[in-house]
């Protein structure tokens, strides 16, 4: 099976940027502003989109859940800046403390 682009249903992919990391940061991408606010966990789609194993392959690599800030128009080739943070540390505290309660929850 090959992959068709869009099948994994990520909106905007990026080169060199460790998503992961901008979690509480505003990113700039081109003219979009954008607020990194959580990571993503691969689907089951993924499974039926990409083949046996994609989910797998793109665990702890799903990207980040983004909030638009301010609109624009994206072009093949802009570059992505991180503009400032709003507090990354409350941000990631967070973050960890809601997939400790997840992981709590799942041993009940």
């Amino acid at each position: 099976m090959k992959y068709q682009p869009g099948a994994s249903r990520r909106q905007i992919v990026v080169r060199g940027v460790s998503l992961n990391e901008t979690i509480g940061h505003k990113l700039r991408l081109g003219s979009v502003l954008i607020m990194a606010e959580e990571k993503c966990k691969p689907c089951d789609n993924m499974e039926a989109a990409i083949g046996l194993g994609a989910k797998d392959a793109m665990n702890g690599r799903g990207g980040v859940r983004c909030r638009v800030i301010k609109g624009g128009e994206l072009h093949v080739s802009d570059t992505v800046t991180i503009e400032g943070s709003v507090c990354p540390y409350y941000t990631r505290l967070c973050f960890k403390f809601i997939s400790y309660l997840i992981k709590l929850s799942n041993k009940a």
